[in-house]
């Protein structure tokens, strides 16, 4: 396990996104055999650094805003979709929840969040998408008798998720429950 932070403490002098950029280049050229799995922890913090160095670094001097979000929906593009999508090892993104609904099959359900043009479609970038939340049963007097985290596995009506490896839908949260059913 290693654990890497991109974060500017500074964001009027970034440099979180681009050390992240070229750390995935490095990583993508020979680190493969050693990690079975990638993880981000989240778009959302991607984003806000990818649009970061945009505002301070290479479109410092632009009188128009929305150059930074277009290049970090660029930039979360190319390494969300592209890189991560080619990456032969289990890969994680975490997303926030979309407040907005987007139809599926006749219902309308919330998605992950993501920048831009990615709104749409990053859980099509992506065989298994889970969304995690808390379980909670109560008993008759309204004491909480079972309370742990589970996986959503399958699109219902209010939210979307997908698992092409046939992973157990609301299964407790952790890597061996998603194949229970799959040996």
């Amino acid at each position: 396990i290693q654990i890497e932070h991109y974060l500017d403490a500074d964001p009027e002098r970034p440099e979180a996104y681009a050390r992240f950029r070229k750390r995935m280049h490095r990583f993508q050229q020979g680190e493969y055999d050693q990690w079975a799995t990638v993880a981000v922890d989240s778009a959302t913090y991607m984003e806000l650094m990818a649009r970061k160095q945009s505002q301070y670094v290479d479109k410092k001097g632009t009188r128009e805003p929305r150059q930074w979000y277009a290049d970090s929906t660029e930039w979360l593009e190319e390494m969300l979709m592209v890189r991560f999508g080619s990456l032969p090892m289990n890969v994680v993104v975490l997303c926030h929840v979309d407040e907005d609904k987007d139809e599926l099959f006749g219902t309308f359900v919330r998605n992950p969040k993501a920048p831009g043009r990615l709104r749409k479609g990053i859980s099509a970038g992506y065989g298994e998408f889970y969304r995690q939340y808390m379980y909670i049963e109560k008993d008759a007097q309204n004491r909480v008798i079972d309370r742990r985290a589970v996986f959503q596995t399958m699109a219902d009506g209010s939210f979307n998720a997908m698992s092409q490896l046939g992973a157990p839908d609301n299964c407790d949260a952790n890597y061996a429950a998603l194949w229970v059913g799959n040996e």
